[in-house]
């Protein structure tokens, strides 16, 4: 079975909630501000018997459904 738990916060200050110890993965889905412009970013915190890369990489909401784009930067 896989739970999917999703928490809203204003904002990610590498503080964590109760939810967070439970989870065995953790993915921020972030809007950010760059030149003027609104750009969707990703970043993997925690995944629980994976190596992960702790990189922003930006992302797309399309009629696929999330598309990550890890070969490319954000900031």
């Amino acid at each position: 079975i896989t739970t999917l738990f999703i928490l809203e916060r204003s904002e990610w200050n590498n503080s964590f909630s109760f939810e967070d110890f439970l989870a065995d993965g953790i993915i921020v889905m972030q809007d950010i501000l760059k030149d003027f412009e609104r750009k969707r970013g990703l970043i993997v915190i925690k995944m629980r018997g994976t190596e992960i890369e702790r990189t922003l990489v930006p992302y797309a909401i399309t009629q696929k459904g999330i598309e990550v784009y890890p070969d490319s930067q954000i900031i």
